[in-house]
């Protein structure tokens, strides 16, 4: 019998892997940071911390994304096929979460831990 929280935590690792992906998409294609390219920056140049703290969440939110290690700078289909991956991966990992919170509340609570 599967626990109907650990899904639920599934489906929530999908919907927010869904929504770091398309928050990369956005920043890549569209650019909301006014990034400079290489030829522009300074030596110093450091990105704003709004785009750091994006980036890094991306990567704690949705695991999976570490799959682009494989595709370092790969563009056009095969990027957004590592990205649909990743987005999938989120659910068995999220559900593993899940059913690791769901244990400890069990033990903490002695009992159900979706009891009502």
């Amino acid at each position: 019998m599967t626990s109907s929280f650990a899904r639920k935590f599934a489906v929530a690792g999908i919907i927010i892997g869904t929504a770091a992906a398309l928050l990369w998409w956005y920043v890549r294609i569209f650019n909301p940071f006014h990034l400079p390219t290489l030829a522009q920056a300074p030596l110093n140049y450091r990105a704003p911390f709004l785009y750091w703290f994006v980036n890094d969440s991306v990567v704690v939110l949705c695991p999976g994304t570490f799959l682009h290690i494989f595709t370092l700078e790969m563009r056009g289909w095969f990027s957004w096929f590592m990205w649909i991956l990743a987005v999938f991966l989120n659910g068995p990992i999220y559900y593993a979460i899940g059913l690791v919170i769901e244990t400890v509340m069990k033990r903490i609570h002695g009992g159900s831990a979706t009891a009502k």
